[in-house]
């Protein structure tokens, strides 16, 4: 098989030194190609490379498909079902291995790799486009087809660690290019080339809830197990089984997680930092905004005594869920909503529509021990899922949302606190720079300046009590030292 790499700096093209790594291909090896192609003054990127390379969860890009999707094969919830296994062979008579999407037990995506790892050195260059002349021989009756180059890019002084996947499109020469856009400075850019076949693009039906939210949260339970069982999920909650927890003169914190994910990641870092006890509140984000608000409500009045003081720690679209509930909470206990880049009044990105979903979670970099690490169902869905159009729950999110305007009149009858995030290029030295590189967010923020997810105009809404204003991206919140400042204030 076949790659080549082309460079381009300041508008000239160069060659750019490249290595491609044929299988099998492991971490140290790929470590040891890295340190071969760059110069002396890379250090710090191979020190971060290191640092990933030693940690836990599924680098894309760099680790196989098969040394993760193995194991979370046959995951169900709902009418979804995840599958590893065999689905063709390569042109040269090799076993091709794919992970399948199934719905109501249709097939309606798979996704495979190549088995090569494409490594080069970026250092100073604009961009790179990846040219692919292999040919596979592909499973019968799949109607469409993408392929992509899956990435991920260290590079800076930092230094900045960012992925992202670029579509393969059709050149003047006949051979499919995959462009990335880079930032100039000393780094490494590795990948892998996937294929997504499938059915999903011509079934236009938005999907109407997150299938795999079990699966998730169930991975995060097994992974952080002391963490979970100190926060419980308030929805399993009882007034006489929380009773034992609330001795501290009235006031408790409820975790609101954002999108596609689940609250324990948030608690990890907040563990030890919160002097109230603490619940989580696990919920469907594909959902319409005002059925996850009821079902919060509801879980409050079914396990927590009137009067008590509630402060909602609400990241990202949990924010709104957050402020919908307080509304109707604020009756019956003292309620302070603390919101952690929140769309208040929306954001660009869900304006984008079904992208919104991929850029997401390409950002969606979890947080928890100074490691960014994916959990399995996530990656899974972003590889499989092709959408033309976003769920009702995040279709709340856009700029010209009616439900958003109309949550700006009156004032709120409780605290609410925002919290905004400025993501600067120039003085961030580590976060999640997906996409960054792309022109996706350029022309979705233009000169806005964003948390990567959220215009800082969003999240500091009027009507707030207090507005802060700080340098990080839309993951980091609850790494930020002045966050947990204020919350190890809540008494």
């Amino acid at each position: 098989m076949t790659w080549s790499v082309e460079g381009s700096r300041d508008g000239v093209q160069v060659l750019p030194t490249y290595s491609v790594l044929e299988p099998p291909v492991d971490r140290q090896r790929v470590y040891e190609v890295c340190q071969g192609i760059l110069n002396p003054q890379s250090a710090r990127v191979l020190d971060r490379l290191a640092v990933e390379l030693n940690g836990e969860g599924v680098l894309p890009g760099i680790d196989a498909l098969e040394d993760w999707a193995s194991g979370i094969s046959g995951m169900e919830s709902g009418d979804g079902e995840l599958r590893y296994e065999r689905i063709g062979h390569f042109q040269d008579g090799r076993d091709l291995f794919g992970l399948s999407l199934f719905e109501e037990g249709e097939l309606i995506g798979t996704t495979f790799e190549q088995l090569e790892v494409i490594v080069v050195d970026v250092s100073e260059l604009d961009a790179i486009e990846v040219v692919d002349e292999n040919r596979v021989t592909l499973p019968p009756e799949s109607p469409e087809e993408s392929d992509e180059f899956h990435w991920r890019m260290y590079v800076g002084r930092g230094t900045l660690v960012g992925e992202g996947e670029s579509t393969f499109r059709d050149s003047p020469d006949g051979k499919p290019r995959a462009n990335v856009g880079l930032i100039p400075g000393p780094g490494v850019l590795i990948g892998r080339v996937g294929r997504w076949v499938g059915r999903l693009m011509s079934r236009p039906k938005k999907p109407d809830s997150d299938k795999f939210r079990g699966s998730r949260l169930k991975y995060f339970v097994d992974k952080h197990p002391n963490v979970a069982r100190r926060y419980p999920d308030i929805t399993d909650a009882t007034i006489s089984s929380t009773a034992p927890v609330m001795k501290n003169g009235g006031s408790i914190a409820i975790m609101v997680h954002g999108t596609f994910s689940c609250s324990i990641p948030a608690m990890v870092l907040l563990d030890r930092h919160l002097a109230v006890p603490a619940f989580r509140f696990e919920h469907d984000t594909f959902a319409p905004l005002a059925r996850n608000a009821s079902d919060l409500v509801h879980a409050v009045h079914t396990a927590i005594p009137q009067g008590l003081s509630i402060y909602f720690l609400a990241h990202s679209r949990g924010g709104l869920v957050a402020r919908l509930a307080a509304r109707d909470l604020a009756t019956r206990y003292r309620v302070s909503v603390y919101t952690f880049g929140t769309p208040h009044r929306g954001t660009p990105l869900a304006n984008a529509g079904g992208r919104m979903l991929n850029a997401l979670l390409s950002m969606g970099r979890l947080l928890a021990g100074g490691v960014f690490s994916w959990d399995p169902i996530s990656y899974s869905i972003k590889r499989l899922l092709r959408s033309r159009g976003l769920p009702d729950g995040l279709d709340i999110m856009r700029t010209d949302s009616q439900f958003l305007d109309s949550m700006r009149f009156g004032t709120d009858p409780f605290e609410l606190r925002a919290y905004g995030g400025v993501y600067d290029l120039e003085t961030r030295a580590d976060g999640a720079l997906a996409y960054i590189g792309s022109e996706f967010l350029k022309g979705v923020f233009a000169n806005e300046v964003n948390d990567l997810v959220v215009p800082l105009r969003s999240t500091l809404a009027s009507g707030v009590t207090r507005q802060l204003s700080m340098s990080c991206d839309h993951f980091s919140y609850f790494g930020d030292t002045e966050v947990l400042r204020d919350l190890e204030l809540i008494r």
